[in-house]
């Protein structure tokens, strides 16, 4: 729960960020193909977008790996 609690925000951030590079851009874009060019106006909140983003991948990332590891150890204590 205190990783989707930290991550939320987070995701939402990066969102924010994306909202301005695309409002730059005038165009939707997409995180994951998003290029900060360095003379770009919002290039700080690309970054932080892809920052953020990446952020909170890895911390969903990471609360999967721990309720597979329970699981497991679930498993190998019945």
């Amino acid at each position: 729960m205190s990783v989707s609690t930290l991550a939320l925000p987070i995701e939402s951030d990066s969102h924010k960020y994306r909202y301005t590079v695309e409002h730059e851009l005038k165009k939707e874009i997409k995180i994951e193909t998003l290029e900060c060019k360095f003379e770009m106006k919002s290039y700080k909140e690309c970054k932080l977008a892809k920052y953020k983003n990446n952020i909170s991948e890895s911390s969903l990332d990471a609360l999967i790996a721990f309720q597979d590891l329970l699981g497991l150890l679930i498993e190998v204590s019945i």
